[in-house]
């Protein structure tokens, strides 16, 4: 029996569901059970305070593909439960043109002229660019949206005022605590659409749950 809603913040101590069953049992699903709650509230738990940092802002707040595997959707799942978004839930909802992609088709505009050629229709085309040159060639391409992959701060302004409001923008890459409020807010011309975080999923801390047995009153 589930004693809160999902992503509701509870205080410390709080009891946050109820188990019934033969004593044998529980225990033996015991591990398997905190493991796999204390995972996800971990991951929605760093979610919410990276949401909370962008709040007022309009910025949106997403994952990335750097989940556990097995367990892509309950992480991801659990980024919607801490507020945040998910980038894409697998490959068919948005095609993503990394920098491999783009060496092995020669170049950006070969690559999104195969991918347009071989889907119909084709999903939505992510090209993450790492320099000016790139953001370029990706607005020539009329690509759904642009990352700015690993761009410092000072390179921001100009590359997000390049991209055209029909293009999405994504800033991705060394964003912590500290600095992601200063990314959202990097340029006074043009804000991003989104800011990906991949250690929202991939290094988020535990939470600390246990399991306790109390018995009935008879």
């Amino acid at each position: 029996k589930v004693l809160i809603k999902e992503g509701e913040e509870v205080a410390k101590g709080s009891i946050v569901a109820r188990i019934s069953g033969p004593a044998r049992q529980v225990l033996r699903a015991e591990r398997v059970i905190l493991n796999f709650v204390s995972h996800l509230c971990g991951i929605a738990n760093l979610t919410r305070r990276y949401a909370k940092k962008l709040e007022g802002t309009g910025v949106r707040l997403l994952d990335t593909r750097k989940t556990m595997p097995g367990l892509r959707y309950p992480d991801k799942y659990a980024v919607l439960c801490g507020g945040g978004h998910n980038h894409r839930r697998n490959l068919a909802e948005m095609l993503m043109l990394k920098d491999n992609h783009i060496d092995a088709a020669g170049s950006m505009t070969k690559a999104v002229e195969l991918l347009r050629g071989r889907y119909n229709p084709c999903p939505p085309i992510e090209v993450e660019c790492r320099n000016l040159d790139e953001i370029s060639e990706a607005v020539a391409c009329r690509v759904d949206r642009i990352m700015l992959d690993n761009m410092t701060p000072d390179m921001l302004p100009e590359a997000l005022e390049m991209i055209p409001s029909f293009i999405e923008t994504e800033i991705s890459g060394g964003v912590s605590l500290d600095t992601i409020r200063a990314y959202a807010t990097v340029s006074t011309v043009r804000k991003p659409d989104f800011i990906s975080v991949g250690r929202i999923t991939h290094s988020a801390v535990t939470a600390d749950l246990s399991m306790r047995i109390a018995k009935e009153s008879l």
